[in-house]
C-alpha cells in the first residue's frame, strides 16, 4: 500500500511540472535516483498526504528552475512563492510546511544513502 500512497496523491495534484516533484526535486539536488526513490517511498507514512502534495508542487516548480541553471536557494525561494500565490495560503505557512516536509526528506535520504 505504502508504493501505491504517492501515486494516488499524484493523479490528483494538478499543474505539476512532472509526475512526481518530489523525486524531480530530490535529484536536482545531485541525488542518485535509486536513493531518492528509496526516501520518497518512505516519506509520505511520515508526512501525510497533504503534505506531499504541497512538497510535491513546490519541489517540481524548483525542480524545473534548477534545470534552468538557477541555484538552489533562489529556485526554492521562487518555488515557495509560488506555491504561495497559487494556494492564496500566507507564504510564511507554506515556507514553514514545505521546509518541514524538506527536513523529514533529507533525513530520509541519509537513511537510505
Amino acid at each position: 500500500m505504502r508504493a501505491i500512497v504517492p501515486s494516488l496523491v499524484l493523479m490528483s495534484v494538478a499543474g505539476a511540472a512532472s509526475a512526481d516533484g518530489v523525486d524531480d526535486f530530490c535529484g536536482a539536488n545531485g541525488v542518485p535516483k535509486p536513493v531518492c526513490a528509496c526516501a520518497t517511498e518512505r516519506l509520505v507514512p511520515d508526512i501525510g498526504q497533504d503534505d506531499y502534495a504541497l512538497y510535491h508542487r513546490v519541489g517540481g516548480i524548483a525542480a524545473e528552475l534548477r534545470g534552468l541553471d538557477v541555484d538552489a536557494d533562489a529556485a526554492w525561494i521562487a518555488a515557495l512563492r509560488k506555491e504561495a500565490a497559487r494556494s492564496g495560503a500566507d507564504p510564511d505557512y507554506v515556507r514553514i510546511r514545505a521546509e518541514n516536509v524538506a527536513r523529514a526528506h533529507r533525513a530520509l535520504i541519509a537513511l537510505c544513502e
